[in-house]
């Protein structure tokens, strides 16, 4: 690649900046329906709590992949033969799965109490 210089740095910010939306041309606007109007705002109004939702769940997974890392370097919890840990929760009725790959799935166990299989 070519060193860069001047002007091709003031090109690349160009680049970066987002253009405007277009502006309408008075007379040509579609239909305003309402249904469609209030769908959508409902919509985006769900997306984006769910948005802010998943990057709680992000947060929290990664501290449960700590709290789970330190119990099985303290030897609390044992590691199968294939590299997969089981943590039963008493307060809530789920199963922690932790491989040795910081894959973690938290489940429902079956019925009678071993974890349940992937689908």
């Amino acid at each position: 690649m070519p060193p860069k210089n001047d002007e091709t740095d003031e090109q690349d910010d160009q680049d970066d900046v987002k253009t405007p939306r277009q502006t309408s041309v008075p007379g040509t606007e579609g239909p305003k329906l309402p249904s469609v109007e209030s769908a959508a705002e409902h919509y985006v109004d769900i997306r984006d709590k769910r948005m802010a939702l998943t990057k709680k769940e992000s947060d929290a997974m990664a501290v449960l992949d700590d709290a789970m890392s330190k119990a099985i370097a303290g030897g609390k919890i044992p590691v199968n033969s294939e590299g997969i840990a089981y943590y039963r929760c008493r307060t809530i009725e789920e199963i922690v799965e932790y491989n040795t790959k910081h894959k973690i799935r938290v489940r429902k166990p079956k019925a009678d109490g071993t974890p349940a299989d992937e689908e």
